[in-house]
């Protein structure tokens, strides 16, 4: 019945596919018997277009392309197609997880590249491309395209592998409360966030990213909060990195639960096998 339905917040935008194929997200979700609302907590713009541009031109100088994220990825897709350009067959490309290796193919159009999936984790595919530099040696430098807000787990690893590279920033993140802070929705912060409503009362909180975290904070502090229903919701964190950034905020933002893969199978699996009912809704009560 609709109403033992459980609901779940998921702090991202809601991606609907070139031919209208639902989120990941949603159709895991409520085919295994829950209602997902989808909170957007943050925007994104492109930049450095014309710096991409050219460099894309003078792809045969590096010796491959990093992707650490999606957006990255779509970054690249929006200036080949706009600009009419394509990358040179025998540049590989070096991705975090199979998400953003899914969104450089379909930039690619079809192109032969090589597509190196490094683990989910800048960390991990780092790992892999020192490996590849001490089996052969890179000739050029790499370029990697990059986000305003990063870790500096890959260009450490780089550095102290002395493989060179060129950091390209193709994207910047906001958060939805940037600027003129919650007043930019016409909102209060009594209305709810980005038009959901704190009545809403969802039984879990799926967060995706450490920006997501501050985003969804300026929202929402803690201590306006103490005596209302976020104390008894739970928490999942999409990746380490996340479940970090939520730990070191305080014992109340701990994850009840963290996603081993940013992916919606394995938000699922971890949810549901906390709540008991490996598949379903669970009772996360």
């Amino acid at each position: 019945m609709e109403k033992d339905r459980k609901t779940i917040w998921l702090l991202k935008s809601e991606r609907v596919g070139a031919c209208g194929e639902a989120d990941p997200y949603r159709t895991a979700f409520e085919e295994a018997g829950w209602n997902c609302t989808f909170v957007p907590v943050l925007s994104f713009n492109f930049i450095n277009q014309e710096g991409l541009k050219e460099a894309i031109k003078d792809m045969n100088a590096y010796s491959g392309l990093i992707l650490t994220s999606q957006r990255a990825a779509v970054a690249l897709a929006d200036t080949l197609a706009k600009q009419k350009l394509s990358l040179p067959a025998i540049t590989p490309i070096f991705a975090v997880g199979e998400a953003t290796a899914a969104a450089a193919r379909k930039a690619l159009d079809g192109a032969p590249n090589e597509i190196v999936i490094g683990g989910d984790y800048a960390a991990k595919l780092a790992d892999e491309i020192v490996r590849r530099h001490l089996n052969t040696a890179f000739e050029g430098p790499l370029l990697f395209l990059s986000g305003n807000i990063r870790r500096d787990d890959l260009p450490t690893a780089l550095r102290q592998a002395k493989i060179p590279f060129t950091e390209l920033c193709v994207y910047e993140t906001k958060t939805q409360t940037s600027g003129d802070d919650r007043k930019i929705h016409g909102e209060s912060k009594e209305d709810g966030f980005n038009g959901v409503p704190v009545s809403s009362s969802p039984e879990w909180v799926a967060f995706f990213s450490p920006s997501g975290v501050e985003s969804f904070l300026q929202m929402y502090p803690y201590s306006d909060q103490e005596s209302c229903i976020w104390r008894r919701i739970k928490l999942a964190a999409i990746g380490k990195t996340t479940a970090a950034d939520m730990i070191s905020r305080g014992a109340w933002l701990k994850p009840h639960v963290v996603a081993a893969a940013p992916s919606a199978p394995s938000l699922l699996e971890a949810i549901s096998s906390y709540c008991g009912v490996l598949g379903g809704s669970g009772d996360p009560t």
